[in-house]
């Protein structure tokens, strides 16, 4: 089944927070971050590849049955990165709970607030998984978390 141009302007509105929060949805690119994204357990709408990563990696439809094959024009429009390297996907985003103090498990807690940087908000998410603290509080000015540039860093 091919995209509609419809489905790819929808996918590359992502790049945008006002569509990522409309659509409750938010596309990761690159082979690492689509993976670390499958292995997360978040749910997926589709994972979108071109040919020619297709080509490198054979065995990838059998292991993923929402796999859409862009081709290079249509893959060039829904990233955001320069050199893409051909496999993205579109993953729905978590409920947020209401109630997320009462969830809060320990005693150390990141909070950030006016980190406007996109880069620098995933930097410190990445340091702080390294680190093993798994609650983080970010702002209402900081850099949206869905943003590709925060998920890349």
């Amino acid at each position: 089944m091919t995209l509609t141009k419809a489905q790819i302007k929808s996918i590359t509105n992502l790049g945008l927070k006002k569509f990522r929060n409309i659509e409750n949805k938010f596309l990761v690119e690159g082979e690492r971050a689509v993976r670390e994204g499958l292995n997360s357990g978040y749910d997926y709408e589709s994972i979108l590849v071109t040919q020619e990563y297709l080509d490198k990696n054979p065995n990838y439809l059998k292991d993923n049955i929402n796999v859409e094959i862009l081709g290079n024009k249509d893959f060039q429009k829904i990233s955001d990165t320069v050199n893409p390297q051909g496999i993205a996907a579109v993953f729905y985003k978590p409920v947020q709970n209401k109630n997320w103090v009462d969830k809060i498990k320990t005693g150390l807690v990141v909070c950030l607030d006016c980190v406007t940087d996109p880069g620098n908000v995933g930097t410190i998410i990445r340091n702080c998984d390294w680190f093993g603290i798994k609650e983080i509080i970010l702002g209402n000015n900081c850099a949206d978390v869905f943003n590709p540039k925060t998920i890349r860093a």
